[in-house]
């Protein structure tokens, strides 16, 4: 199956899962991490083999909420209200997911009309490798600069 429809799947798959973790600062530029976290996780026979999933965004993103938003750039200027927005979406639980197939731009959908948008806004290597990352339970997918999506397994050992 081509990389881009897997990429496709696995972001549906997000669909029910819960924001447990966000990694940003200042100084990382548009880096951010989301970590979900899964309802799923019941069987322990098969607990090893359960991975995290998990997005990481080199590119540009930002949270829509209500008339306003925040974008990456804010890191730096309005790091306080920022933190405090991104906490207040820990919990929240992904409602619907749209990925742009020419652009491969992904939007998460929560409650109450909260978007996180992810823009693919990379085009050479001279930045980063990859606009954004999903670790997905099963393969790793990216998009890279010339957005196109590849993917790589998990090591097996």
């Amino acid at each position: 199956m081509e990389a881009s429809i897997r990429l496709l799947d696995a972001t549906k798959k997000l669909v029910g899962q819960k924001v447990k973790k966000f990694k940003w600062g200042a100084g990382t530029g548009s880096i951010i991490k989301l970590t979900f976290e899964r309802e799923n996780i019941s069987n322990a026979s098969n607990f090893e083999f359960q991975r995290e999933n998990a997005l990481l965004v080199n590119c540009a993103w930002r949270l829509v909420f209500d008339k306003s938003f925040y974008s990456w750039r804010d890191s730096d200027v309005r790091e306080g209200e920022l933190r405090k927005t991104l906490d207040s979406c820990l919990g929240l639980e992904i409602l619907g997911v749209e990925l742009q197939p020419k652009t491969q731009d992904l939007c998460l959908k929560f409650k109450g009309g909260l978007e996180f948008q992810v823009l693919c806004d990379i085009t050479n290597d001279e930045e980063a490798d990859e606009n954004y990352i999903l670790y997905s339970d099963v393969e790793i997918l990216f998009v890279d600069y010339n957005v196109r999506v590849n993917s790589e397994p998990y090591d097996s050992h």
